[in-house]
């Protein structure tokens, strides 16, 4: 699950760099 904490995206007890952001946010359009 990611959920987004002030502003920044935490997936799965991590916090990823922006390609992963992307990547994710491209996976959930």
């Amino acid at each position: 699950p990611a959920l987004v904490v002030d502003g920044d995206v935490k997936v799965a007890g991590k916090i990823p760099g922006k390609k992963e952001i992307t990547e994710w946010i491209e996976g959930k359009k």
